[in-house]
This record gives structure tokens, C-alpha cells and sequence, in this order.
């Protein structure tokens, strides 16, 4: 009898979105798994982090762009599998809040002596 190995599929998610200056947090899932699931990040780091428990995380000190994390998936029967994550900062919109106006007076002409 031959025993094959599931694979892991990974359901959610796989893209987010955040703006400049916020934290980021998600969590991997996936299925076709029994027991407990491992996550391998070999790529995103240290931009974006994913941990063994499948934790994604971001710091608030991310510019504006696209970051990008991989790795794999592994249950504690050996079925594995492949997983992959996208997070876009957004940059924040600008706001002038003063001055939106203001006055002056001319100058007056000084006398001619």
C-alpha cells in the first residue's frame, strides 16, 4: 500500500493592504492539513515577517510599495505545500491645513527729497 502526502493549499489571504505608519498584522491559513501547520518563510524578510505559526507581520516604518513574502507549509503528518503574500503600503494623503489665505498691504512710496 502506497500513503501519498496531501497537499497544502493555501486559502487566506494572499494580499493585503495597509497605509505608511500603521502596523500590519494577519494570519496564514491553509487546507488539506491535519495537525498542526508549520510556516518556512525563505523570502520577505525583514520587510515582512511570517512566522512558524504563520503570524504576517509588517512595522509601521514600511515606505509606500510592494513587499512581498514566500515560503512553505509543512503539517506534523509531512503533508506540504507552498504559500505566498503580497502587502502594499499605501502612502498617506497630505492635508495642508494653514495657511490657505492671507493679506498684505502695499508698500507706500518713500518721499523724494
Amino acid at each position: 500500500m502506497t500513503v501519498k502526502a496531501n497537499k497544502l493549499t493555501q486559502i487566506a489571504p494572499a494580499t493585503a493592504t495597509t497605509t505608511m505608519g500603521k502596523a500590519f498584522t494577519d494570519q496564514l491559513k491553509t487546507s488539506g492539513g491535519t495537525g498542526t501547520v508549520t510556516y518556512a518563510q525563505s523570502t520577505g524578510s525583514p520587510d515582512l515577517k511570517v512566522s512558524s505559526s504563520g503570524a504576517v507581520s509588517a512595522p509601521a516604518t514600511l515606505a509606500a510599495g510592494t513587499y512581498k513574502a514566500a515560503g512553505t507549509a509543512r503539517d506534523s503528518l509531512g503533508d506540504t505545500g507552498t504559500w505566498s503574500f503580497t502587502l502594499t503600503v499605501k502612502a498617506n494623503k497630505l492635508t495642508q491645513i494653514a495657511p490657505a489665505t492671507a493679506t498684505t498691504t502695499m508698500a507706500k512710496p518713500s518721499p523724494t527729497s
